[in-house]
C-alpha cells in the first residue's frame, strides 16, 4: 500500500488501487519516477510527490511512503 501526506499534516492518505499498482510496478523495477494523472509525479528516489503543473508556484512537495504487507513498519524513501 502506498500513501501520501502534506508536509504539515500528520494524517496519511492512501493512493487509489490503480495508482498503488502503478507505483508498485515501477518500484519493483527499481524505477525512480512515476507519472500519474493530473500532472502528478511521484519521485521514488526522493520519497516525494509533486505536481508538474504547479512548479512555478513553489508548491510544497508531498511526502510518500510504502506500507509493507508483511509487517507494520512504514518504509520511507529518503534513504533508498
Amino acid at each position: 500500500m502506498w500513501q501520501w501526506r502534506q508536509s504539515q499534516s500528520n494524517e496519511w492518505q492512501n493512493y487509489s488501487d490503480i495508482e498503488t499498482a502503478i507505483i508498485e510496478d515501477v518500484y519493483n523495477r527499481h524505477g525512480n519516477r512515476v507519472e500519474l494523472e493530473d500532472n502528478v509525479v511521484v519521485d521514488l528516489k526522493q520519497g516525494l510527490q509533486m505536481n508538474n503543473a504547479n512548479k512555478k508556484k513553489n508548491e510544497k512537495a508531498v511526502e510518500i511512503r510504502r506500507l509493507s504487507t508483511d509487517c507494520d513498519d512504514a518504509e520511507t524513501f529518503r534513504n533508498r
